[in-house]
């Protein structure tokens, strides 16, 4: 509770934080983040990758960055607002 309150600080790091959460059966991963780092389309990318490597998948190699740039200017940004 304390953290989903603590503000961010946008000239000084982290804006994203983890947080562990043991229970006596289960082990919980809290990320709380700013929406400049986890905005509509990283946060989908982000929990994907955590659950592939969670499940010890491997995941495929990344795009190269122009591939990537392309793909990323043919995406419509009022949609993932």
């Amino acid at each position: 509770d304390d953290d989903r309150r603590r503000r961010f600080d946008l000239t000084a790091p982290p804006l994203l934080r983890t947080t562990l959460i043991r229970r006596s059966e289960t082990t919980e991963l809290v990320l709380t983040g700013h929406h400049l780092v986890l905005d509509g389309w990283s946060l989908p990318l982000l929990v994907r990758e955590l659950l592939h490597a969670y499940a010890d998948i491997e995941l495929p190699a990344p795009p190269a960055y122009p591939l990537h740039r392309a793909w990323l200017d043919a995406q419509d940004e009022r949609g993932a607002a």
